[in-house]
C-alpha cells in the first residue's frame, strides 16, 4: 500500500497534499491575474482547484489563458470550458456551470475546477 503522502492544513482551512501524484498544472494566468493552483483532499478524494481573482470588467465568456503544464502533460481541448485556441493559448468560458480543465500525462488524468473571485 502506498503512503498517502504528507497532508498540510493551512490557517485558512485549505488542505494541501504532497502525495506521490504531482499537479499537472503548474501555473495559470488570465490577463494580469495569476491563479493559485490548489489541491484539496476530502474523505480521501483529491480535488484540484484553480483559484483566481479577476477584475469585474473581464469578459468571462472569452478569457485567454497562459497555462504552464508539468513536463509531458497535455491540456485536453475537450475540457468543458475551452471554447477556442489562440496560438497555443486556450480561450476559456468561465460562465459555465462545468468550468473544468482536464490535463493528461500518459494514463494520468487530472480535472481542475475554477474558483473565481472578483476584484
Amino acid at each position: 500500500m502506498e503512503s498517502p503522502g504528507l497532508v498540510l492544513v493551512r490557517e485558512d482551512g485549505v488542505t494541501a497534499t504532497t502525495a506521490n501524484e504531482e499537479r499537472l498544472i503548474r501555473g495559470l494566468v488570465v490577463g494580469n491575474s495569476t491563479a493559485e493552483i490548489q489541491t484539496h483532499t476530502e474523505d480521501g478524494e483529491t480535488r484540484y482547484v484553480i483559484a483566481i481573482t479577476l477584475p469585474t470588467d473581464t469578459d468571462f465568456t472569452r478569457c485567454a489563458a497562459n497555462v504552464e503544464l508539468a513536463p509531458d502533460a497535455v491540456l485536453s481541448m475537450d475540457s468543458p470550458c475551452i471554447v477556442n485556441d489562440l496560438g497555443g493559448r486556450p480561450i476559456l468560458n468561465l460562465t459555465l456551470a462545468e468550468r473544468d480543465l482536464v490535463v493528461t500525462r500518459g494514463e494520468l488524468s487530472q480535472t481542475y475546477s475554477f474558483q473565481v473571485g472578483l476584484e
